[in-house]
């Protein structure tokens, strides 16, 4: 299984680099050819079985390798079979290690294959393992492949290179379009492990390879479905959403994804915009998939996240606000209110001579440092989260002009703020409004020990004059 924090790490994304490169061993093996070379029906049925991945394919290809045990191309689809469904069970693993070697014994057509196959295998058992035996377990498929030529194999090195984390390597194997001879599942490999790279490179690009491999991917999606993984523990069916979200995430979000032009940053907002906009329904039930091209609805937040971030930096600030509010439909993610809020200041800036606009816009930011501030208050360890988001709110909700909205803000949220702060600060914004009991809460902040005690002390004094 691809570890829970898969893609928080370059390691974690070299595991999902070989995930899906086994689809390259039937690149030159097309199935036409092996059905030509199999003499009993039963034996063309459990290869089409295996092209369509039906359930059966597994028990048909057994009983057909049984019917004719001198087949070696029926033992590499049964080991490309095991190899995919694998999903880090040794036990798996070691039988489609055993039907490579049987293949590339029995069957010299199909050697170059069958040795991908070993060396896919040797990467698979070595899935966390430390540093050390990922590296050595790249070196010995390396080897494996050493002298042999073509697509696939190039596909095999790339996916060893993944695997010990050298992401550049990998990319100039794969280059930047798949070979014209490579298959359906070759394409669908191929894609995958340059978007793999790409996240791994830090790559701008990533995200146009991820929105391909996620398209061709031949895994059913996680979720609501039957099958899936247990509640909190990913399976390979949510590899690639994750993989495709955190394309996202490095294509728009990572200020470091090269190139740093304004172009690149561009083109991948505007990639981003198109692929966010299809809606397709594809089940009932939260998290249910939602189509071809877009994720289970539970990715949808963070991916919006990601394109805001990437509008926030081209300096589309209304649009990075709309992206946050479709992440904050679905999600009660602080950082997307955090966002939210920034993304709609840095408009209100550029409306200096729109007011009725700027204040609207800085409403609207008050209202997600609000939210911030709720969502946060009861959380162990947020409390200066918390109170740094309601003072922020306040301080927006004056600029916008409705200071008469702070004193309702503060009071309906005290609690959330220490009593010296919560005086000072009622007593500025009473200030503020003319009313003298500003004079209580100042002097209320002193008593507390509130450490802006000169400040405070000289607007005593003016409402003392005052008298």
């Amino acid at each position: 299984m691809i570890p829970v924090a898969a893609l928080r790490t370059p390691v974690g994304a070299a595991y999902l680099g070989g995930a899906a490169v086994s689809g390259l061993l039937c690149v030159t093996v097309g199935l036409a050819t092996v059905q030509r070379h199999l003499r009993e029906e039963g034996a063309r049925e459990a290869v089409q079985a295996f092209a369509q991945g039906l359930p059966d394919a597994r028990p048909m290809l057994l009983e057909a390798c049984s019917d004719d045990p001198d087949s070696g191309r029926l033992r590499l689809l049964l080991g490309v079979w095991e190899l995919e469904r694998a999903d880090g069970d040794a036990g798996r693993l070691e039988a489609a290690e055993r039907l490579f070697e049987e293949a590339r014994g029995r069957d010299p057509e199909v050697a170059t294959q069958a040795t991908i196959g070993l060396a896919l295998c040797r990467l698979a058992l070595a899935e966390g393992q430390p540093r050390a035996g990922r590296e050595a377990a790249a070196r010995d498929a390396e080897q494996r492949l050493q002298g042999l030529a073509g697509p696939d194999v190039e596909g095999a090195r790339a996916a060893a290179a993944l695997f010990a984390g050298r992401a550049a390597e990998a990319a100039g194997l794969l280059g930047e379009e798949p070979a014209p001879e490579l298959s359906l599942a070759g394409r669908r490999a191929w894609s995958w492990n340059r978007a793999a790279a790409g996240v791994l490179g830090r790559e701008r690009a990533a995200l146009a390879h991820a929105l391909q491999a996620y398209a061709l991917r031949w895994l059913p999606l996680g979720g609501d479905e039957e099958g899936g993984a247990p509640e909190g523990e990913p399976s390979r069916r949510d590899d690639p959403a994750r993989l495709l979200a955190a394309a996202y995430r490095v294509s728009l979000g990572d200020a470091g994804a090269q190139p740093a032009t304004p172009e690149a940053l561009g083109a991948a907002c505007a990639l981003a915009e198109r692929a966010t906009k299809l809606r397709f329904s594809g089940g009932a039930g939260r998290g249910a998939p939602r189509g071809r091209f877009l994720p289970p609805t539970s990715y949808e937040p963070p991916i919006h996240n990601a394109l805001g971030l990437g509008l926030y930096r081209a300096g589309r600030f209304d649009e990075a606000a709309a992206a946050f509010s479709e992440a904050l439909r679905g999600s009660r993610e602080p950082l997307y209110a955090l966002n939210r809020s920034e993304a709609l200041r840095q408009a209100a800036e550029r409306l200096q001579d729109a007011p009725k606009e700027r204040n609207e816009r800085l409403g609207l930011a008050a209202e997600s440092l609000r939210l911030v501030a709720d969502w946060v208050k009861d959380q162990e360890g947020r409390e200066d989260l918390a109170q740094t988001a309601l003072r922020t709110s306040a301080a927006l909700s004056h600029l916008a002009g409705a200071t008469r909205d702070v004193d309702r803000l503060l009071m309906s949220r005290k609690e959330l703020l220490p009593p010296p702060a919560f005086h000072r600060d009622m007593g500025a914004v009473l200030d503020h409004l003319k009313q003298r009991a500003c004079v209580d809460h100042y002097k209320k902040a002193l008593e507390l020990g509130h450490p802006d005690a000169l400040g405070i002390q000289a607007r005593l004094r003016q409402w003392e004059r005052r008298r």
